[in-house]
């Protein structure tokens, strides 16, 4: 090897020695060639030099004092840091032991002294040169090293994202999504505990999904705790994560404050330490927080965070096909339930149907195992369940069991808020106590709305078990509460059609019992006025034949006296007029003529009576009431239906018996009244067509004693009976009723006895009813008071639009 190559090979060489004449010519000769050089006169200065700068090679003596070269070469071959060292023995000692001493002890060469400057320079340039061949070669292994590594772990990380993207493909939902990403993740990076935040619907809040992963049981109270817990926008770690939508990494969350760490304590106390936390993403909207935990302290790794960033990555696409596929059939699920629900409002608005529909229909929709319908009363401050469907061979009714409003969820209800509780166990006390008497597990309410008020609320269980409500669950009970409100107004306003139509029609049947009474009391009133012309003029040939009848029987008298005189002066008439006293029997007429003048007279006085029956009857210049004696009104009417009760019909006579007590003299409208003991009567002496003897009607009246609250203070009782064949208790319910009648078609109108309930009712503020059965009779009462202007106001006031058509 020539100068210029010994030129070319440069190094840091230290040299030890003892001698210092030999540390200066070792020391010219090798900077002369180019070479930097350190001098150490004994082992402990040389170990100290080159723990302070490792030199490329070390030129050492092996006879010093208190360390020998031997001791110094094994030093350095126990550092990792100095034993690939290249060290080259300079010594006086040849021997071959000595020699293979030094090479025992880790030196690469062995220059005996006295050396030549030439093999010095050239087993220098040689060991740097193996020296720089070897450190080129460790430095190949070492990249080589790291990329078998680098690419090792990025097989592993490939076979870990394709294990997790498969098993995520085959998820079912988003929670099941959520739980195998935290299960793989954990268990591919070998953390402790895994855990996932979800915002609210509301987007306003963050909360603690059911879905974790841990190895060690120790956590769970941690986890428990986390469930309570709520995180803002911006608080805490997940809040942070939320508004960022960037990673974060805690190297130890025991040492961070709270502003940093909202959970520091608890996670201290389950020994949590390291922690990091990724978005996950969908049309850049967060749709969950992942954040996993480590017992020990760990800096940020930037690489452990991509790989988890990109897996949650590809848990977005997947959750972006997963729930459009879960839109897709909720949705279609949501509309079959809804169509359902739809044909059961159209085909009956009774709203126990409907209920009873939609309890059933969410609780298989929603695979719930309670569904209940409570309406809400403001007055008693009370919630009522009037709905519910439930498994009935393993849980108990709630129907008809009552809450109070005093309570938070009430509270929410009336503010139109939606309520969910995840798990009884982590209310508060109140409510946990008696949500759990009632079905312990997890409770989902929606307030249903009426015409913008607070009607009731429809309510899931879960019964026994935890279960986080997911969006579609809240959305699917919201849409079947706004069509059962929906129903609730149909059946409300279909109540109030029937209520209108009930009035309308009983309006109407008003209108048509006050127009047929208008037609039956213009038809009275003509007939009054017939009645009443009638007997004018039959009572001015009566008077004059009235008045006559006394001159013609004085007239007679006169001339049966003259006839008498004629005889006791003349006994001795002539032929003629004997044969004319002989036909005409003049003893016989003598006798017989004061006989009928007398008849006559009697004729004429009864027919006065009756045409005075009929102009009091009639009375059609009374439109006020006035005092009358009612048992003249009674026997008016008597006299007037005498020829029907003297059986001139069918010959069969009818005896009426009259139980009159003293009556006091009583205000009424007397003309309506006549008509009411006409109808009555009339309808006995019908019932006894068929009848045998004995026949009889009577006719009772008495001072009203009773001690009945229906009976009205000072009145009197007409009790009109016949002996007859009875009706049925069906036909006295109805026989009061316009229009309503027993007599064949064409026989009546119906309406006699329904004028009669408006006279005594309406006009006079009394009452009439009926008492029968069958084979036993008819008793018509009818009780009216004495004086009518002080019954007035104490009776409740009838149709008003009646009362103006009847005047």
């Amino acid at each position: 090897m020539d100068n210029q190559t010994y030129h070319s090979v440069k190094g840091n060489i230290l040299i030890v020695d003892d001698i210092s004449t030999n540390l200066q010519l070792l020391a010219q000769i090798l900077s002369e060639q180019g070479y930097k050089t350190r001098t150490a006169p004994n082992g402990q200065l040389a170990l100290r030099s080159i723990d302070l700068t490792p030199p490329d090679l070390i030129l050492l003596d092996i006879m010093m004092p208190i360390m020998n070269g031997y001791e110094v070469c094994q030093a350095l071959k126990t550092s990792p840091k100095t034993k690939d060292i290249p060290v080259i023995f300079i010594s006086a000692l040849h021997e071959v032991f000595d020699k293979v001493k030094a090479f025992e002890v880790g030196g690469v060469d062995y220059i005996t002294k006295p050396f030549h400057e030439q093999e010095v320079l050239a087993r220098v340039s040689n060991q740097l040169i193996q020296r720089r061949l070897f450190q080129q070669v460790q430095e190949q292994n070492k990249s080589l090293e790291s990329e078998i590594i680098e690419r090792k772990n990025a097989q592993e990380e490939t076979q870990f994202l394709l294990a997790t993207t498969f098993a995520l493909a085959k998820s079912q939902d988003f929670e099941e999504s959520i739980s195998i990403m935290l299960r793989f993740c954990c268990e591919f990076i070998n953390w402790d505990l895994a855990e996932a935040w979800i915002p609210s619907i509301d987007e306003k809040k963050l909360t603690c999904s059911r879905s974790f992963y841990t190895n060690e049981p120790s956590f769970l109270d941690y986890r428990s705790q986390s469930l309570e817990i709520k995180f803002a926008p911006n608080i805490g770690l997940p809040g942070r994560i939320w508004s960022s939508k960037q990673s974060e990494w805690l190297q130890d969350i025991s040492l961070e404050p709270e502003q940093v760490f909202l959970r520091n304590k608890i996670a201290t106390k389950a020994g949590l330490k390291a922690s990091f936390g990724v978005p996950v993403l969908l049309d850049e909207q967060v749709v969950a927080i992942l954040i996993f935990f480590n017992k020990t302290p760990m800096p940020s790794q930037l690489r452990l965070m991509e790989l988890i960033d990109a897996l949650a990555t590809q848990l977005g696409s997947i959750l972006q096909r997963q729930l459009a596929e879960e839109k897709l059939k909720k949705q279609f699920q949501k509309e079959q339930l809804l169509n359902q629900l739809t044909q059961s409002i159209r085909s009956s608005l009774k709203l126990n149907t409907i209920f009873s529909t939609a309890v059933r229909e969410i609780a298989i929709s929603l695979g719930v195992d309670r569904v209940a319908i409570a309406q809400y009363f403001p007055e008693k401050k009370l919630w009522t369940n009037i709905s519910e469907y439930y498994d009935a061979t393993q849980l108990e009714t709630t129907l008809g069991i009552e809450f109070s409003d005093n309570n938070e969820i009430s509270d929410r209800l009336k503010q139109s808020e939606i309520v969910k509780i995840d798990d009884t166990n982590t209310c508060g006390n109140e409510i946990k106590q008696r949500l759990s008497q009632l079905s312990p597990g997890s409770w989902l309410f929606v307030p249903l709305k009426v015409d913008s008020k607070v009607w009731g609320s429809v309510c899931v269980v879960k019964e026994n078990r935890s279960h986080y409500w997911q969006v579609f669950e809240v959305e699917l009970l919201c849409a079947v509460a706004d069509s059962v409100a929906i129903a609730i107004k149909q059946a409300q306003i279909y109540q109030e059609i029937q209520s209108y139509a009930q009035q309308l029609e009983d309006t109407l049947t008003e209108l048509k019992n006050a127009q047929a009474q208008l037609v039956q009391k213009a038809k009275m009133a003509s007939l009054g006025q017939l009645v009443a012309g009638v007997a004018h003029e039959i009572n001015n040939p009566v008077n004059f034949i009235y008045g006559n009848i006394a001159v013609a029987m004085e007239y007679g008298r006169d001339l049966l006296h003259l006839v008498a005189l004629y005889q006791n002066n003349y006994p001795q008439p002539v032929a003629e007029v004997r044969q004319k006293l002989d036909n005409i029997e003049l003893d016989f007429i003598a006798d017989d003529y004061p006989k009928l003048l007398n008849s006559m007279k009697d004729g004429a006085s009864r027919i006065s009576q009756i045409v005075l029956s009929l102009r009091n009857f009639s009375r059609l210049d009374e439109k006020e009431y006035k005092s009358v004696d009612i048992h003249e009104g009674i026997d008016n009417t008597l006299l007037l239906l005498q020829h029907r009760l003297n059986g001139s019909n069918n010959g069969k006579e009818i005896e009426v018996i009259r139980d009159y007590t003293q009556l006091p003299k009583i205000q009424c409208y007397a003309s309506q009244l006549n008509q009411v003991f006409m109808n009555l009567i009339a309808n006995a002496i019908d019932a006894l067509e068929t009848k045998s003897s004995p026949r009889q009607i009577t006719i009772t009246t008495k001072r009203d004693i009773s001690e009945s609250p229906l009976a009205i203070s000072g009145s009197i009782v007409i009790l009109v009976a016949d002996n007859g064949c009875g009706m049925s208790e069906k036909v006295c319910d109805q026989i009061f009723d316009p229009f309503f009648t027993t007599k064949p078609v064409g026989s009546g109108t119906g309406l006699g006895l329904a004028i009669c309930h408006n006279i005594v009712v309406e006009k006079h503020r009394g009452q009439i009813s009926c008492v029968s059965g069958l084979g036993e009779g008819t008793e018509f009462m009818v009780q009216i008071p004495i004086d009518l202007s002080t019954s007035i106001g104490n009776k409740l006031e009838g149709s008003r639009f009646c009362q103006y058509l009847l005047g």
